[in-house]
């Protein structure tokens, strides 16, 4: 990136100075955070009635439940994990802005 002041100090009819700064120096690193990709969670299956209320009235229905709950154990380190990535990312984002903002203060542009 390259920031060119020009025809600064009277509304830009008269040119006063020109100062390039170049910044190439300054890279930003890939991202480190995706898309989370939900698997694929079926509804909780049914519970029981009468007595079995509340709890599963097969083996059927609690092993998918189980592999329901499962699911949604992994989907959720997912976005744990890419809550960390993203956190990363932002972190090098102020540091590249931080670098940016040293360059420009040190040819006076912003003070």
């Amino acid at each position: 990136m390259t920031v060119n002041h020009t025809n600064l100090g009277d509304g830009g009819n008269t040119p006063k100075f020109t100062q390039t700064v170049t910044t190439t120096g300054l890279t930003v690193a890939a991202a480190t955070s995706a898309a989370v990709t939900q698997t694929a969670v079926a509804d909780a299956p049914a519970g029981g009635t009468g007595a079995a209320a509340g709890g599963w009235d097969t083996a059927g229905h609690r092993d998918s439940a189980i592999t329901t709950i499962n699911q949604m154990r992994a989907d959720i380190a997912a976005i744990i994990a890419d809550n960390t990535a993203l956190r990363a990312d932002v972190a090098t984002l102020r540091g590249l802005v931080n670098s940016l903002i040293n360059v420009m203060r040190a040819h006076n542009l912003v003070i």
